[in-house]
C-alpha cells in the first residue's frame, strides 16, 4: 500500500511540473508575440 501512494505522489509531481512548464512556455510565447508587435509598431514610425 505504501508503494502505491509513493508512485501516485511521484506521478502527480511529474504532472504538476509538466503543467507548470507548459504554462510558462505559453506565457513566454505570448510575451514574445506582444513584444514583437510592439517592436514592429515602434519601428514603423
Amino acid at each position: 500500500m505504501e508503494e502505491a501512494s509513493t508512485t501516485l505522489k511521484v506521478s502527480l509531481l511529474i504532472f504538476a511540473l509538466l503543467l507548470i512548464g507548459t504554462l510558462s512556455m505559453m506565457v513566454a510565447k505570448s510575451d514574445a508575440i506582444i513584444y514583437g508587435i510592439e517592436y514592429h509598431a515602434e519601428e514603423g514610425q
